[in-house]
């Protein structure tokens, strides 16, 4: 039940990698993968990753790449 004792625990694997093209100028690819056990269904223990809004169960995907420039 949904109702009952939940005893939510949370595993993650993050992984991130950078490449500089130059001294000043490097992309980044950074991939989250999180899983929700034991919640019984409670929404307030659903997947969620940093700040981003959670998901609708117990697992979430994040993939982010961005390109960095120093001036």
């Amino acid at each position: 039940s949904s109702t009952g004792n939940a005893h939510p625990h949370w595993n993650q694997v993050t992984a991130q990698a950078d490449y500089l093209f130059s001294q000043r100028t490097d992309v980044y690819l950074e991939g989250v993968y999180q899983r929700v056990g034991g919640g019984n269904g409670i929404s307030a223990f659903d997947a969620g990753v940093y700040t981003l809004t959670p998901a609708t169960g117990n697992q979430q995907v994040v993939v982010a790449v961005g390109l960095k420039h120093r001036f």
